[in-house]
């Protein structure tokens, strides 16, 4: 207004005024970066945070390119690879998002050689979500002589439509994993994965048709172990959305909706325990 040529609030108050604008309605945020070249520079890692190549963006994300990247690929802290027509350099793309902790690769064609192996080892990614049998082959090839570790690597979604490695095998690669997303037709033993990672493992999420079951426990499906740390989910979902909200650590992420499931289990049991 023409009577406040200066800003009301302190420059502190401010950033976190927009910011949580920005976080509470992300598909008006690109209207929000024209209020003035500081707000566009407080709210930039917010609208940049998530870097999804799809032909089915999610509301608010914007759609990204090569180019996108080289000018904001520092705030890039969440990036997925799927369905389009982007022939871009996979390695290359990461390579312009220095602080990217979350990495998607879901395209059946990616080809794991060592420009993106070397690449994915360099990041200091928490979660990774890709073919880990190709990723293994590639492990053998490139790096013969030693064992290619991510040890940063927390959340682990091994995806591909069949998994030829064991639980061993897997964890010598992942061997830091606490969280994991498993399709229940992919081949791996739950008790497998839980009897190799062992009480490190806090949150296993177990994808099934839970519809084509409905009169039996979700823990009887396809022989689940009773185990109060596997969580069967549904995997009819909008995956790209639903990755989305994993990515904002939104109310309806995965791993929220998991670990809720089994902190309501752990009470339950504790209850029944002290009331005998």
């Amino acid at each position: 207004m023409a009577e406040y040529p200066e800003p009301v609030f302190p420059p502190e108050i401010e950033e976190i005024i927009f910011s949580l604008c920005a976080q509470s309605d992300l598909s008006n945020s690109r209207n929000l970066i024209f209020v003035a070249k500081r707000v566009y520079t407080w709210i930039g890692a917010q609208l940049y945070k998530i870097a999804i190549f799809n032909s089915d963006m999610p509301t608010g994300v914007p759609r990204f390119h090569p180019d996108l990247l080289e000018v904001h690929g520092r705030h890039v802290r969440h990036i997925m690879f799927w369905l389009g027509t982007y022939p871009y350099d996979r390695a290359t793309c990461l390579s312009r998002c220095p602080n990217v902790v979350d990495v998607a690769l879901w395209e059946h064609d990616t080809i794991y050689d060592k420009k993106l192996m070397d690449q994915l080892l360099g990041l200091h990614l928490t979660h990774l979500s890709f073919d880990v049998t190709l990723l293994h082959a590639a492990i053998t090839k490139e790096f013969p002589s030693t064992t290619a570790s991510f040890l940063s690597i927390t959340h682990l979604e091994p995806i591909g439509l069949d998994i030829t490695l064991t639980a061993e095998e897997i964890k010598q690669c992942f061997p830091s994993v606490t969280h994991m997303i498993v399709d229940g037709g992919q081949g791996l033993s739950a008790q497998s994965i839980l009897h190799c990672w062992g009480d490190q493992l806090k949150v296993l999420i177990w994808f099934e048709e839970a519809s084509a079951y409905p009169e039996i426990a979700p823990n009887n499906v396809h022989d689940l172990p009773n185990d109060p740390r596997v969580v069967l989910i549904d995997q009819k979902r909008d995956y790209v959305n639903e990755w989305n909200e994993r990515a904002r650590d939104g109310p309806k992420s995965i791993w929220k909706e998991a670990e809720t499931i089994i902190e309501c289990r752990r009470d339950a049991a504790r209850g029944s325990s002290g009331s005998r």
